[in-house]
């Protein structure tokens, strides 16, 4: 009996250290918290500088067509625009240049509050439809970037929310 079990016991053994490499090799490279790749990471990252790098210049295009132009509002909203944008650019040289997570995600957690403050703001003003889309765009890679450092977006989008 002992001989036996002995004989299933090695079996087992040789089958699933056999099979655990194979296993492991099947699954896809899996880096930092939220399951990306360094690359996709890096790529997020990138685009969303991009975008907030456009956003901010459309947004100070039409805020000078508003009736809040030349306001401390206008000034204000501008302001918050140009911190979300240079915390993203924070968090773009930071993934680019190989910083641990942790360094990473204090610049993350910024860009979200920036984007929260920026949107309470967006929340209150008659911009154009496509401004807006390029807001929700632009909302959602931060989200993403929020998500891959395990971090709850304060601003997450809301469906079917009018900025009207």
């Amino acid at each position: 009996m002992s001989r036996h079990v002995w004989s299933l016991t090695t079996a087992v053994l040789l089958l699933s250290s056999a099979i655990a490499p194979a296993a492991r090799a099947e699954r896809p490279s899996r880096e930092g918290y939220g399951g990306y790749r360094h690359s996709d990471l890096r790529a997020l990252a990138d685009d969303t500088e991009k975008l907030a790098d456009r956003f901010r210049s459309q947004l100070d295009r039409e805020l000078d067509r508003t009736i809040i132009d030349g306001t401390k509002r206008e000034n204000q909203v501008e302001k918050r625009a140009a911190k979300l944008e240079d915390a993203l650019d924070d968090v773009r040289s930071s993934v680019r240049n190989g910083k641990k997570p942790n360094h990473t995600r204090d610049r993350v957690k910024r860009a979200v509050r920036y984007a929260h403050e920026l949107e309470q703001d967006l929340v209150r003003l008659r911009l154009s439809p496509g401004l807006h889309q390029d807001w929700r765009q632009l909302q959602g890679r931060v989200n993403q970037l929020a998500y891959y450092y395990e971090l709850t977006p304060r601003h997450a989008a809301m469906p079917g929310r009018s900025y009207r």
